[in-house]
């Protein structure tokens, strides 16, 4: 899936999408290659410990984009 879809699913601007994408790339599960473009550089699907780097990202992103659901 590329970046402006993902966008357009989450429905957040892409200064914000760009934010998450770079803590993705941080924790080394995405590498960003353009403006468009990702690749994952972990093996699918993506499993976490719970209250590890990335459940914590998970979480904080899905409570900012979902607010009703907490």
């Amino acid at each position: 899936m590329d970046i402006p879809t993902v966008q357009r699913l989450l429905n957040i601007a892409k200064e914000e999408l760009y934010v998450r994408l770079r803590q993705l790339e941080k924790l080394k599960i995405i590498e960003l290659l353009t403006e468009e473009k990702y690749r994952f550089v972990v093996s699918l699907p993506v499993r976490w410990r719970t209250g590890g780097a990335l459940s914590d990202l998970i979480t904080a992103l899905n409570q900012s984009l979902y607010p009703e659901l907490n």
